[in-house]
């Protein structure tokens, strides 16, 4: 239940009062805050060694070598346009950070079955990782 909660300023009383449905119905939900654009190559594959979508041998080679993930080996290979797998290859490999809007986002999540949102989850869960 939703309450109003009142306060008897004479007697620091406090009260709450039930919301009719009118006034819950007025209520605005709260906007979810949007997810950074950007992420740091190590904040991203930190966060997914953190959910161990890769391990964390995997995300320390990403960081020290550029060696891709066998999971993103595995998805970059799935492209079939040659010219398209090297410019992901290139921008994996040589990224110092990651934008959400970028186009291999959505690739990898539509190969993973992730949601946008999920996405968004990963992208600002990976922005507080200092």
């Amino acid at each position: 239940m939703t309450f109003r909660v009142v306060y008897d300023l004479a007697t620091g009383e406090r009260q709450e009062i039930p919301l009719t449905p009118e006034e819950i119905a007025a209520l605005e939900p709260i906007a979810p805050e949007p997810p950074p654009n950007e992420i740091s190559r190590r904040q991203f594959f930190q966060e997914l060694a953190n959910r161990e979508l890769i391990t964390k041998e995997e995300a320390l080679a990403a960081i020290t070598s550029g060696t891709l993930p066998a999971e993103f080996e595995t998805l970059v290979a799935a492209i079939l346009d040659e010219d398209i797998e090297w410019q992901a290859r290139m921008a994996l490999c040589g990224a110092t950070t990651f934008l959400r809007t970028n186009w291999f986002v959505d690739y990898f999540a539509a190969m993973k079955g992730f949601s946008s949102a999920y996405m968004d989850d990963l992208w600002s869960k990976a922005f507080l990782i200092t």
